[in-house]
């Protein structure tokens, strides 16, 4: 089999969270109360802020980004997994040809006429 790998684009189309995800510096992925300085967070009189629409947003575009990840895997492995058999079918047709002039041809055994053979004509 050969060494050479080639990779195909996947079918997956990303989203528009999924590029901003991407694009984004994993610096930027916590949500602005997390960026606060620390000290503003300790002080008592100040409330806890309420999960935003931003920590969602997050995490969807997370979820979504793993999804697009494990699609793409699979994709590959199934390319991967084709390129194997068409390369084994290969082996095994040289293999056949190769060898065939070790073994009467089964037509022969049966009584067939093997020079008038359909079999033998090219395609």
């Amino acid at each position: 089999m050969s060494g050479n790998v080639t990779v195909t684009p996947s079918k997956v189309t990303p989203t528009p969270r999924l590029t901003q995800f991407v694009c984004t510096p994993p610096s930027l992925w916590r949500s602005p109360a997390s960026i606060r300085p620390s000290a503003e967070l300790e002080t008592p009189s100040s409330p806890k802020l309420p999960a935003s629409d931003f920590d969602y947003e997050n995490l969807l575009v997370q979820i979504e980004f793993d999804q697009v990840i494990e699609k793409t895997i699979e994709e590959l492995q199934a390319q991967a997994q084709q390129r194997r058999l068409k390369d084994l079918r290969k082996e095994l047709t040289d293999f056949v040809k190769r060898t065939e002039w070790r073994y009467t041809p089964v037509e022969k055994l049966l009584g067939f006429d093997v020079k008038n053979s359909h079999l033998d004509k090219k395609e």
